[in-house]
Parts: structure tokens; C-alpha cells; sequence
């Protein structure tokens, strides 16, 4: 077989097919080796990707559509709160947008690379049809992330 030529700057390497080949198998090894680190500390390569990118806390959806209701009925949705961060996270507390949202008690921690389920409750109004959207804002003590929010979609029909 004919040597591959690999040129880096201004020299060139000739390399046999077996020093390709074992080229390729320690790159794949290290690969192979950083996909169960990553999955190891961080639960999946996509939370992994993420911490690397700068995110520390992911709140899974953002956003929750609890679907259409009568005036006066109570929707439920719950949030997954994923602690990326290498360190306990504690939320101190919520601020709701409206006095028609209720949410879990607070504080409460997230260990590092755990997460936590959030449930927020949203009394349909009895004076308001068609959508509506209200948020919390969660305080925590990761000051990366003092804060994050959880939206909240209800449909109030005609009754």
C-alpha cells in the first residue's frame, strides 16, 4: 500500500496504512473514553455539552401548555430542574407573576448532577377566557444563576 501524506505547516509526514490505522483506533478510544466521562459525571453527552457551555441549571420544558379548562378549574404542570453544576444548589425562593399560581415549598436543594421535579398549580380565573400566561421566578444560590424562570400556558374556555 502507498504511504498517506499528512502535511502540517510546512512539513509532510508520510505515515503507513498501520500508523492510520492506529491513528484512528486512539481516536476512537479517547472518544469513546470522553463519551463515558461525560455520561458518567453528567448523566448524557447533551448535559455534558451543555455544562461545558457555560449552563449550569436546565429546566426542562421552560415552558408548559397545562391545556384548555373551565373558568375556576386548577392545572397542574411539573418542571424538571437539572443541577449541571459541580456543586449543591439550593432554591430559596418563587415569585409568582399572579396570585393565581401556587408552587412547591422552598428552600430546597439539587444535589450536584441531580435533579428535582418542580410543580406548579394555576387556578384558571373565572373572569378571564381565552389564553393565559403567567411565570415564577425561582431565586437560588448558584450565582451563575441567581435566578430562572418556569412559564406557565393555560386555555380558560367559555364555560
Amino acid at each position: 500500500m502507498t504511504p498517506s501524506r499528512v502535511s502540517v505547516g510546512n512539513a509532510t509526514v508520510s505515515l503507513g496504512s498501520r500508523e492510520v490505522m492506529r491513528a484512528g483506533m486512539v481516536f476512537i478510544a479517547v472518544l469513546v473514553a470522553f463519551a463515558g466521562w461525560a455520561v458518567a459525571t453528567h448523566g448524557s453527552l447533551r448535559h455534558a455539552w451543555l455544562h461545558a457551555s457555560g449552563v449550569r441549571l436546565l429546566v426542562e420544558p421552560a415552558r408548559i401548555d397545562v391545556g384548555e379548562g373551565k373558568p375556576g378549574e386548577t392545572r397542574e404542570a411539573t418542571f424538571t430542574v437539572r443541577n449541571l453544576s459541580g456543586i449543591p444548589v439550593r432554591l430559596l425562593g418563587a415569585r409568582a407573576s399572579c396570585s393565581c399560581l401556587a408552587t412547591d415549598r422552598l428552600p430546597i436543594s439539587i444535589p450536584p448532577a441531580g435533579s428535582i421535579e418542580l410543580h406548579i398549580s394555576i387556578h384558571l380565573e373565572t373572569s378571564t377566557t381565552g389564553t393565559v400566561e403567567q411565570s415564577v421566578h425561582y431565586r437560588t444560590d448558584l450565582p451563575a444563576v441567581p435566578e430562572f424562570v418556569a412559564v406557565v400556558v393555560g386555555h380558560v374556555s367559555k364555560g
